[in-house]
């Protein structure tokens, strides 16, 4: 075979050079890192820009709140604190999207469990929380381009100080989506998050000083105001814009906010359910009882053989295999409680102790 033999002769082996592990290293974290942006991106446009495209009437409603309190600063103040109104329309659209994402956190946990389809991933609380501030962020586009715009035509802004509205604006983004997913991962149920999340983007957004000048308050309100995360940005913004006086005190507070935010969202969002945890469902299926058995004794109504207060998901049946669940049972037959002395007895109605004997395995 001159053929094969020709190959064989042609054919040099060339020598790969070998990677180091530091370079291996470099590119499992390039590609982790493109794979958690690509997870981001992915998030922003399903649950962000989907959102927009699909329910537009959602991007009037939060804006009706902002327009309607720009309208009634205009009307009474005859266009003095104008500037104040459309400040706080900006920062209050993005603080109040961002703490409604509350609601997002727990339907998105409890009723579609995104939350558990991630936790099987390579994605973490970190990636999780960003996407869906990036969302929120996407959501609330349309209303801070309108603000923008009345900003620019107005000439509160400008394109020398739009880029440090726009950096505090993301700071505010971090801070207000990081105190919403600490509070959602303290919540269970999702009847429960809609009022919480409506009563957080009011307060939050009305009180603070956002629509009217911060030096209004007294000093002590504005202090106790400083654990909103809109506050000390609305304080530094109104500074920055000319509106107001600098107050260092702002200034620690948003940093601190900036840095101690993200920690305890992370520190205390609860990623992982600890009654779904792979350990807790080994130890519950190690701790489990046998199925429950039913004997029949005539005159009486049908037994468990093994009821306790703990067996909750028993099936009960009946003689004519009609199944009653297991609290039907401990509301009408209140059974007697086993006696350890008698460790082959059926258990015996407690309205029929003393008139009928437990009945032995041998006999049911």
């Amino acid at each position: 075979m001159p053929g094969r033999a020709k190959a064989r002769v042609n054919d040099v082996p060339v020598e790969h050079p070998r990677s180091s592990p530091d370079s291996r290293v470099l590119s499992d974290l390039r590609s982790d890192l493109l794979s958690r942006m690509r997870f981001v991106a992915a998030f922003t446009w399903f649950y962000g820009y989907s959102s927009v495209r699909r329910g537009a009437w959602f991007v009037v409603s939060y804006l009706s709140l902002p327009l309607s309190l720009l309208f009634f600063i205009y009307v009474i103040s005859h266009g003095q604190y104008l500037d104040y109104g459309i400040l706080g329309g900006l920062l209050g659209i993005m603080s109040g999207n961002e703490l409604a994402a509350v609601g997002d956190f727990v339907f998105l946990k409890t009723q579609l469990k995104v939350q558990d389809l991630l936790v099987a991933s390579k994605i973490g609380p970190a990636d999780y929380m960003a996407a869906l501030a990036a969302s929120n962020f996407m959501f609330s586009l349309p209303g801070l381009l309108l603000y923008l715009v009345i900003g620019f035509l107005v000439g509160m802004l400008t394109w020398v100080n739009i880029w440090g509205i726009l950096l505090l604006m993301m700071a505010l983004v971090l801070t207000s989506a990081s105190l919403a997913a600490m509070i959602a991962s303290r919540i269970s149920h999702v009847r429960n998050v809609w009022g919480i999340s409506s009563l957080l983007s009011v307060v939050l957004t009305v009180l603070p000083p956002l629509y009217y000048p911060y030096s209004a308050l007294p000093k002590p309100v504005l202090y106790a105001l400083m654990l909103s995360p809109s506050t000390p940005v609305s304080v530094v913004s109104q500074a920055y814009l000319g509106l107001g006086q600098y107050d260092p005190l702002a200034l620690l507070a948003l940093g601190i906010e900036l840095v101690a935010f993200p920690v305890l969202a992370l520190k205390f969002m609860r990623w992982t359910d600890r009654r779904k945890s792979p350990s807790t469902l080994i130890r519950m299926e190690e701790e489990q009882k046998p199925a429950p058995q039913v004997t029949f004794v005539e005159g009486l109504p049908p037994t468990p053989a093994n009821f306790s207060p703990r067996d909750r998901t028993c099936d009960f049946r009946s003689q004519n295999g009609i199944s009653r669940p297991c609290f039907m049972s401990r509301l009408f037959w209140p059974w007697q409680p086993r006696d350890p002395q008698q460790k082959s007895a059926r258990l015996v109605p407690r309205h029929f102790h003393g008139s009928a004997l437990p009945v032995p395995l041998s006999q049911s």
